[in-house]
């Protein structure tokens, strides 16, 4: 996941970002910087639809009430990926993968991702076949996009 180049095409005034999915500004932490890089390529790199992003929305897991970083839905407006993301000054750890993959506990999506922005951990979930693989990237979309 090469995320460097879309650091300048990121819209950046006064210590604020914008988000692009939920169509304003957010305090620019680490952590949000590293989320609109993840925007940025599912959008051009990967080319996913903005009408399939969701950031940041409540889940409840275990009668506890969570958020996610970002979903990408299929077609059927079903979760398709689950990517967590971290500040760029943090490591990728084991934590972070237990934190996805109990999220994906009320998600079910097949695609998993954890990046700081430098680093990125993917897997793909096999519920049939009870697995988790780690795989090199995230699927580019082949699905037309509403």
């Amino acid at each position: 996941m090469k995320l460097e180049h879309y650091f300048n095409s990121l819209q950046r005034v006064e210590g604020k970002i914008f988000d692009p999915i939920r169509k304003k500004w957010l305090f620019e932490t680490k952590e949000e910087i590293v989320r609109q890089l993840v925007i940025q390529y599912l959008i051009n790199e990967l080319k996913y639809g903005k009408g399939r992003i969701a950031i940041e929305k409540t889940i409840l897991l275990r009668k506890q009430t969570k958020r996610f970083d970002i979903v990408i839905y299929d077609q059927f407006i079903k979760p398709y990926i689950l990517i967590e993301c971290k500040s760029y000054e943090k490591n990728i750890t084991n934590e972070a993968m237990h934190q996805i993959a109990r999220y994906n506990l009320a998600l079910n999506a097949p695609y998993l991702c954890v990046t700081n922005g430098i680093q990125a951990l993917t897997a793909k979930v096999s519920f049939l076949e009870n697995s988790v693989d780690i795989i090199d990237s995230l699927p580019v979309n082949l699905i037309k996009d509403f």
